[in-house]
């Protein structure tokens, strides 16, 4: 579902995502952050360069609309998950 349809959905049940759900969303990935900013620490006397990462949250939200991380996942090799091979051979498989 998109953000869009969800939005729709909430807004028939007196509920919209920027007041309602977004805040607890930015809550909660302001959380996992905080409590892993130790491990996310770059050195720069190790590296000579700064990496990034893209990270995936899932969230669940329950019928009094409190939202619950499902799940997140860290991108560690984003050229490889780009990259059109994969996209080639994993597309026909879910379709």
């Amino acid at each position: 579902m998109f953000f869009s349809d969800f939005d729709d959905f909430l807004r028939t049940k007196g509920k919209n995502i920027e007041d309602d759900i977004l805040p607890q969303v930015y809550e909660i990935v302001s959380m996992c952050f905080d409590a892993a900013e130790p491990r996310l620490r770059v050195d720069p006397e190790y590296l000579k360069y700064f990496p990034f990462q893209l990270f995936g949250f899932d969230f669940l939200v329950d019928a009094e609309y409190k939202v619950v991380k499902h799940k997140h996942n860290v991108f560690v090799r984003v050229r490889a998950c780009l990259s059109v091979h994969i996209h080639c051979n994993v597309v026909p498989l879910l379709v």
